[in-house]
């Protein structure tokens, strides 16, 4: 009887993604094992989306899968993180199920603990994907070099706002073109450098009330103010669109508990709003 590592290679067509009896919208439509590689193919990306490697722990009830994805980025830091989930592999059916925390195994594979995804093997061609756009680094005196990422249809670069700390910048080109929507976002950028603070105190007068409710004493031990909501949140990304609209993402410094603090920008560059996300 071949071994579950063995069993489980080679594609496999997802059937239904299920959270408390839900069907939940999914990109990807087909998963591929290769060795203690595994790739979820979502045919809206390029080559499908990146692989992972996996790991099999048959002796455990239920049974655990361990998946490891790893990215570096432009600068050349490498992140890692690993899935840990339970499996049911029977005939031709591969059912995964995850747990209400991240970093712990579910007591079960149960759609009312969490997400539980159901596979069927499937013996067709592998799922054709999107193909890549061509487009080279683009140079420019403000972004340094941006670059092309097909997958999200955006250009990519990473800039110093403020002194000793980058930012990743995120420029939609639409259907302006790609020096327009660079124009655009280099504009946005030379105001933002003296308006930065602006956004952060627009923040603060939005949501340190709000902060101030949620602070638990035992992470946030001070009292939260206007002055040190502003002075704690740290910028880390910028979405820019092609009509001059934009989005400053922060760190919340966990004053709502590791959430993204946002602030939207229209294109007379107004503060119109500032939110908790994620």
């Amino acid at each position: 009887m071949p071994s579950d590592v063995q069993a489980i290679q080679g594609l496999w067509k997802v059937e239904s993604i299920l959270r408390d009896g839900a069907t939940l919208g999914y990109d990807v439509t087909h998963w591929e094992f290769d060795g203690n590689r595994v790739q979820e193919i979502a045919p809206g990306y390029v080559d499908g989306s990146r692989w992972a490697t996996f790991e099999l722990d048959p002796t455990t009830t239920p049974k655990r899968i361990d998946t490891t994805h790893e990215r570096t980025d432009r600068d050349g830091k490498v992140t890692r993180r690993t899935h840990k989930e339970c499996y049911e592999l029977s005939g031709d059916t591969l059912r995964i199920g995850g747990s209400r925390i991240f970093g712990e195994y579910p007591e079960a594979i149960s759609d009312q603990i969490s997400v539980v995804k159901t596979l069927t093997r499937y013996s067709g061609p592998r799922p054709q994907t999107k193909q890549p756009a061509g487009k080279t680094p683009w140079e420019n005196p403000v972004f340094g070099f941006l670059y092309w990422d097909d997958n999200s249809d955006q250009w990519e670069a990473s800039v110093e706002i403020l002194p000793g700390r980058k930012v990743g910048v995120f420029l939609s080109p639409d259907d302006k073109g790609d020096a327009e929507a660079i124009a655009t976002g280099q504009a946005f950028l030379e105001w933002l450098t003296t308006h930065e603070s602006d956004a952060r105190e627009y923040a603060a007068r939005e949501m340190a009330e709000g902060a101030e409710e949620w602070r638990d004493p035992d992470v946030v031990p001070d009292e939260i103010t206007y002055e040190t909501f502003a002075a704690r949140i740290t910028l880390s990304e910028i979405s820019i669109e092609a009509d001059g609209t934009a989005t400053l993402w922060y760190d919340d410094d966990d004053m709502f508990g590791g959430h993204v603090i946002t602030v939207s920008i229209n294109n007379t560059r107004t503060f119109v709003r500032a939110e908790m996300m994620g």
